[in-house]
């Protein structure tokens, strides 16, 4: 226990530090149309303004044209059309303090009082387990995260993104009586590291947009311009309803199996460890609506419809 005491807090110090803490697939939704039946006709955008035809379909969403459509081929390890949506992203600089508090002690918690007050002052239970004599709980989206553990070495462990102030050293001295490290107290080490790291955010705030409406009307849109076929109003309804920001990339986008899911909760999922911190910058979107060019009538077909005018012409004379 007393490894698994050390090692928890220290792997989140490194979590926090990655190169990418909110990759795109953070301001997506995406699904995989692999379900049997459904077809598709890419062929129509060559002849399409307005959109980028490469290795992907790029074009703008027509819900809103803030968000970006990205249209693909995916042939492994499940094999379909991908469609995401996609809230355009930008690189940023991130940079503060983290503060590692952590006290040590031989007395055995109280992990119902301490999950108690905690509960209380508004913090939110990640993991608790009886089995391992684990708490763990956080609080203002992950500023400030708590830890208790029990076993050989019982021990408290808390990390602050930020300062530790007068108001926060009353709280989590509260806390650690409670959990009953309270005579430690005045023993606490205390650690300070400052972390750097790049992070991608969306240019446009993820609550801006409805991404189940977003995903409806672009999957109407394109089985409506014969891009998509086999796809039923059922599918599109269902689809739509699981459609939310987050659901995207290789282990989370949508896919058929018995039903739209994420494509981890199919059964024997090959998922990938790692995530891409790739961005989608909005300079990558065209300038406007993506339109369909009407094919241009062949010159003997111009020829022949001239010579009927100008027999009808002569027949009326």
């Amino acid at each position: 226990m007393k490894k698994v005491a050390i090692t928890l807090p220290i792997f989140f110090l490194i979590g926090l530090a990655s190169a990418c803490f909110n990759p795109a697939d953070s301001f997506a939704f995406e699904v995989l149309l692999n379900k049997p039946g459904i077809s598709y006709d890419l062929s129509k955008f060559e002849r399409a303004k307005n959109v980028i035809v490469n290795e992907e379909i790029i074009y703008r969403s027509h819900y809103s044209d803030k968000l970006a459509v990205i249209i693909r081929e995916v042939n492994n390890p499940v094999r379909g059309l991908s469609v995401r949506i996609q809230i355009p992203t930008e690189r940023v600089e991130v940079n503060f303090t983290e503060i590692l508090l952590t006290i040590e002690s031989n007395v055995t918690p109280k992990f119902e009082e301490a999950s108690s007050l905690l509960s209380s002052l508004g913090y939110k239970v990640l993991k608790k387990s009886k089995e391992v004599e684990l708490l763990e709980t956080e609080k203002d989206n992950g500023k400030i995260r708590i830890s208790i553990f029990g076993g050989e070495k019982s021990q408290l462990s808390v990390t602050i993104r930020g300062e530790l102030n007068e108001e926060l050293k009353k709280e989590l001295k509260s806390i650690a009586f409670a959990a009953g490290f309270g005579g430690e107290w005045e023993n606490a080490r205390i650690e300070r590291k400052e972390i750097f790291y790049e992070d991608l955010k969306p240019v446009e705030s993820v609550d801006n947009f409805d991404f189940k409406e977003a995903v409806r009307v672009e999957l109407e849109w394109l089985k409506e311009n014969g891009i998509i076929s086999g796809l039923s109003k059922k599918d599109i309804e269902e689809i739509s309803k699981v459609a939310k920001a987050g659901l995207s990339g290789h282990n989370s986008r949508i896919v058929w199996e018995d039903g739209w899911k994420p494509y981890y909760k199919t059964r024997n999922p090959v998922l990938l460890k790692g995530v891409s911190c790739e961005s989608f910058p909005l300079q990558k979107l065209p300038k406007g609506e993506v339109t369909f060019e009407s094919k241009e009538i062949p010159g003997f077909d111009v020829f022949l419809l001239l010579i009927l005018f100008l027999l009808a012409l002569n027949f009326k004379r």
